[in-house]
Order: structure tokens, then sequence, then C-alpha cells
């Protein structure tokens, strides 16, 4: 009888040890994850998830060394004076983890738009095969705005040239003419669905406004990397044109030669308070683990915030 009560006891004691361990180790309490999505409107029945991102920023061991060493690169180059503002948004795109320095701070995108208005023009293209091909005079100069960092290619007055490549000029070398002719053949419900459909009011504000984070851009290259907004031959055009991107001295400075980078850089001046803008965001194809990297950063001197962009370009890649 001892033995049998015995037994019943040590039962009863392993059960509720087990009970313990399962609950607080084995199996533990999953956390709510808060995400944000970004829908497709225009439809009655169905609502389609174009993007979401977690709003808390991933905490694996790995992230978090990488954040502290961008972090502490950042303090640096800041108590140097060297910039006055930089912030970072990384994430994994084999589904992994994502981090954010000063991911909330506002800045003015200036050539950074040209993305959106890239995918405006392939949407339009996809209602209207003929789009790409459509010829256009470039019978003047349209652009008021000085632009910086210029590679030299331009477009020449009195020639025609199509769409596809406008969006060439545009992307590659960042001609602002080619974008404003652009701009003038697109049909504007496309141009105003495009920011709509993305959740960034762009269409409401000037070049000069401070309206966008680098964790809100970067859902650009997102939705082109998936493939959830355009079909996936015009995603596929999209980012194969951002890969030929004409400027070097910002991510892809810091990453090896020979390494894909489809990104777009954006640069912005301020006369009245003699602040600079420079940013530059996009993917780089490392292999086997391909990862959406923005930077974006103020300060007085477009070589020394570069190369902070190539720095802290170098540190993720190398982690």
């Amino acid at each position: 009888m001892r033995k049998n009560v015995l037994i019943v006891l040590a039962t009863a004691i392993l059960t509720l040890v087990m009970q313990y361990l399962v609950t607080h180790y084995i199996l533990p309490e999953k956390e709510e994850v808060r995400v944000k999505e970004v829908r497709k409107s225009g439809y009655k029945m169905i609502n389609p998830v174009l993007d979401y991102y977690e709003l808390e920023q991933s905490l694996v061991s790995e992230t978090k060394s990488m954040q502290s060493k961008i972090t502490g690169y950042i303090d640096k180059v800041k108590s140097e004076g060297k910039v006055e503002m930089v912030s970072v948004y990384y994430r994994d795109l084999n589904n992994g983890p994502w981090l954010g320095i000063g991911e909330d701070e506002h800045y003015s995108p200036a050539s950074l738009l040209k993305v959106p208005f890239l995918i405006a023009a392939l949407k339009q293209a996809e209602d209207d095969p003929t789009f790409l091909d459509k010829k256009i005079k470039y019978e003047s100069n349209i652009d008021n705005s000085k632009q910086n960092i210029v590679d030299g290619t331009q477009l020449e007055i009195g020639k025609e040239y199509t769409i596809r490549e406008l969006l060439e000029y545009m992307i590659i070398h960042s001609d602002n003419d080619a974008k404003n002719l652009l701009l003038m053949n697109l049909w504007k419900p496309v141009f105003h669905d495009v920011f709509y459909d993305l959740g960034i009011p762009i269409e409401n504000y000037t070049d000069a406004d401070n309206f966008l984070t680098v964790k809100e851009y970067a859902s650009y290259f997102r939705i082109l990397y998936n493939a959830t907004y355009l079909n996936k031959n015009m995603s596929e055009q999209a980012l194969l044109l951002l890969s030929k991107t004409n400027y070097n001295n910002g991510i892809v400075a810091g990453v090896p030669s020979g390494i894909v980078v489809a990104h777009k850089f954006g640069e912005r001046f301020f006369a009245q308070t003699n602040i600079k803008q420079l940013h530059d965001c996009g993917i780089v194809y490392k292999p086997g683990q391909p990862y959406l990297i923005c930077v974006m950063t103020r300060g007085h001197d477009y070589p020394v915030m570069a190369k902070v962009i190539a720095d802290i370009s170098a540190i993720v890649y190398n982690n």
C-alpha cells in the first residue's frame, strides 16, 4: 500500500515538473508579432497583400551584433562632425531578420522617387504593351533643379526617345529631364494609384520635403523583389535596370567587385541651411543571402557622406 502511494506521489511530482518545463522552456508562450501590411486597392471581393513588415526589429544575436557595430560606427562619424544624421535599414530577403537605426527619421527622397516612377511606367506597360516603345521628342530642357551628382550622360535636344530609353536615362544616369519627360506621358490614374497602393503619399509633397523614412522606402524594393505589384516579367525588368545604376560610391563601394547591386541613390542640397542629403538604397545579391540595405544621411559634404554609406555597406556585407 505504501509503495503504491509513493508511486502515485512520484508520478504527480513528475507531471508537475514536466508541465513547468514545457510551459517555460520547451513551449514558451508565443509573443504577438505586430506587422504593417501594404494592400492593393481597387477590388470588391479580395484584398491582396503587396508587402508587410514586422514593426519590431529582430533580436537574434547575429543581427544585434551587426547593429552594435553599425551604431558604434555612426556614433564615431557623428562625433567627428562628418555627418549630422544617419539612418539605416537592413533586411535579410530569405525571410530573415531586419534591423533599423534611426529608421523613423524623415528625409527628402530626391531622386529615390525615380523608383516609384519606374514602377508606375512599367505598370502602365502591363496594360498597354506598346507604351515602352512609344517615341517622345525631347525639344528643350525641362528641369530647373541643379543636380550635384551627374555622370555627364544627358538627353540630346531635338532627338526622339522611346519610353524604354527614358527609363534607362532616368535610372542608370539619374537624368531629371528623362524623368520629367516620362511623367508628362504617364497616365495620371496609374501614377496616383501607385502611390496610393503603396501607402506613401508622395504626390502631395515637393522634392524639398522631409517625409520618407528608410523603412518606408525599403518597401519599394521588397515589392519588386517579391513581384507582388508588377508581374514577374516587369519586376525582373525593373531590378535589372536598377542593377545598371551608374553610381558606385555608396553601397556598391562597400561590397566586393562583381557582386550585383540593384539600387538607386538620391541627393538634395538645401541652400538656406547649407545642409546636404545623400541616400543609397537597394538589394545586394550576395550569393545565397540576398539582402536589402537602405542608408540615408544628412551632412555638409557629398564625398564624406558617400564614404559613410560605403563603410556601413561593408559592415553589413561582412557580417
